[in-house]
């Protein structure tokens, strides 16, 4: 699937429990798809975020959206295997 060249292109998704415009059910179907496929994802579920509110710096969830975002963004796709892995 990948080579340790490669960057990460696996999905990481954060999605609000109030949010209309993209359905939570939607988000989990997602992820498990990526997973059953033996992808790398996983899914944030920001207990009363919509799709606007999750990304406000007053979000409750705004620094751990933050780290994931710093945390996988230099990641390669065996990286973030490897971590999956453990």
């Amino acid at each position: 699937m990948s080579t340790a060249s490669t960057r990460c292109d696996d999905p990481v998704t954060a999605v609000g429990t109030a949010d209309t415009m993209v359905s939570p059910e939607n988000s989990i179907r997602y992820i498990d798809a990526v997973t059953q496929r033996s992808g790398i994802g996983a899914l944030l579920l920001a207990d009363g975020e919509d799709h606007v509110s999750l990304v406000s710096a007053d979000s409750a969830h705004n620094q751990q959206i933050l780290d994931i975002i710093s945390e996988t963004s230099d990641k390669t796709v065996d990286e973030l295997a490897q971590h999956h892995s453990r």
